[in-house]
């Protein structure tokens, strides 16, 4: 059984907004019967959202090999009220193309819904997309977060908890996620800024080299003879 307590966990889509990849996308809707398209005009349309895309991301540097597109499009049956979204393949776009467009339209239905119309169902085009992304040269995310460690001044803290009648009240340590960098057996309550984790009776805790708490545990049905483990990922 695996739990997941990461540093700064409940602030992570603010982590993520702060490092994650530059991305740019562009949309443009043209709604039309796959087959009634016209494969040259809709290669304007797209071709004129890749320009835009590339020269956005070169505005901040990202160049070459450091700027990559994605295509895609929107489709449904004609008559839906919902479309679903299927890569659109690099390079110049013809009836073959459109074809295969229109064929993966119908897989990615049949995966969604669990079933596909037959090959005279009319498919409607509803947009076109481009994502531009900026591909730095390493990764944005730094591979593990700094640990604030607990000040002198605050010392080691402690608290009565109440683990279930079986356990009872116990005297239960109040620690970091730092104090964890040496294995220790529960009770103990990792408090940190934005969430709190308990590692219980009969469970040790430590942090693996990311920071992840990791627990292991002693059923009670097995407390005599095995345990399990659980991993407690970080970001």
């Amino acid at each position: 059984m695996a739990k997941c307590f990461r540093p700064y966990c409940s602030n992570k889509f603010v982590l993520f907004t702060v490092y994650a990849d530059i991305e740019h996308h562009f949309t443009r809707t043209y709604r039309r019967l796959v087959r009634a398209v016209d494969p040259a005009e809709l290669g304007d349309i797209v071709a004129g959202l890749e320009r835009q895309a590339l020269g956005l991301l070169e505005s901040e540097g990202f160049v070459g090999a450091h700027a990559e597109l994605k295509r895609s499009a929107r489709l449904l049956y004609h008559g839906q009220s919902f479309e679903l979204q299927v890569p659109l393949a690099a390079g110049k776009l013809d009836r073959a193309r459109l074809a295969e467009l229109e064929e993966a339209f119908g897989r990615e239905h049949e995966r969604t819904y669990g079933h596909r119309a037959g090959p005279d169902e009319p498919v409607e085009l509803v947009s076109v997309q481009v994502v531009g992304r900026g591909v730095p040269d390493a990764p944005r995310l730094p591979e593990r977060l700094s640990l604030a460690a607990r000040s002198a001044a605050s010392g080691a803290a402690s608290r009565r908890v109440y683990f279930g009648p079986k356990a009872g009240w116990l005297d239960t340590s109040v620690i970091t996620r730092a104090d964890l960098a040496t294995a220790r057996p529960g009770p103990c309550i990792v408090e940190e800024y934005d969430a709190t984790a308990v590692v219980p009776p009969h469970a040790e805790a430590g942090l693996d080299r990311w920071g992840n708490i990791v627990m292991t545990l002693t059923p009670a049905s097995t407390r005599r003879t095995r345990s399990r483990r659980a991993v407690v990922p970080a970001a």
